[in-house]
């Protein structure tokens, strides 16, 4: 497809109600302004099933993302080439984030490329409330996937981001802690050795926590997360030990 038809399709799928951009502003002076547009359901899946039928088209993506609507970039991170995307772009996008909505999508695109770490690591200190949004949703991926230039991923890798949530969460705005809150509980449930350390900083956090009910989007409780994990994983374990002793007789 043409820049110029996927404009108009874009348009066309373009409710009346969720024309333009809507600016949220919280209650709290220290919140960013979150300038997602009102994207409902319908209109976001229209979206997805543009991308479907697109494929991916990295030059039709970097057109898209100079058009410099929000609709056109969602769209843009949703069928640019993860592997022709280089850290040089992935940052530049990162950077331009301006709602929640692009962060999420444009971390799908980063964890797809081979640079998260580097992105996440570049990233995580930003004082742009969606860019650093998108650094740490990437520390959540990471727990889960290990990169093919990265294949290792230490836990010490792990214990420097937890020390970094710990003397910092106060000090950033909603969506990165929401971001942190949730790599908090993505570390405790793949890195099983590390529930004590995450426990730790999640209790030491617990005053920084945010609500985000504004946009209908729970923000977990990484304590309660952790302390579920920490349980059923002894229920498991004594499971397998009456199992064990079963076998045996």
């Amino acid at each position: 497809m043409e820049l110029p038809e996927v404009l108009a399709l874009l348009d066309e799928i373009t409710t009346v109600e969720s024309r333009g951009a809507a600016t949220i502003v919280s209650a709290s002076p220290r919140r960013q302004k979150d300038r997602a547009p009102f994207l409902g359901n319908r209109e976001m899946a229209a979206i997805r099933d543009l991308a479907s039928a697109i494929g991916t088209d990295h030059q039709l993506a970097l057109a898209l993302w100079n058009v410099a609507t929000s609709r056109a970039r969602l769209l843009a991170t949703m069928i640019a080439d993860p592997g022709s995307s280089p850290p040089t772009l992935l940052r530049k996008w990162a950077e331009c984030c301006d709602n929640h909505l692009l962060a999420e999508s444009l971390s799908f695109l980063a964890a797809r490329s081979p640079h998260a770490r580097e992105l996440s690591d570049h990233l995580r200190s930003s004082t742009a409330d969606h860019t650093s949004q998108v650094a740490w949703n990437l520390v959540s991926v990471l727990t889960r996937v290990h990169q093919p230039s990265d294949p290792t991923l230490p836990d010490q890798w792990f214990l420097d981001v937890l020390y970094e949530v710990e003397s910092t969460m106060g000090d950033r705005e909603p969506w990165t802690r929401h971001a942190m809150n949730m790599a908090l509980c993505a570390i405790a449930a793949a890195r099983p050795a590390l529930q004590e350390q995450v426990l730790h900083v999640a209790a030491s956090t617990e005053a920084h926590q945010v609500d985000l009910g504004q946009w209908n989007i729970p923000s977990p409780s990484p304590t309660a997360y952790v302390q579920n994990l920490m349980l059923r994983s002894a229920r498991n374990a004594a499971m397998r030990r009456r199992l064990d002793r079963r076998r045996r007789t």
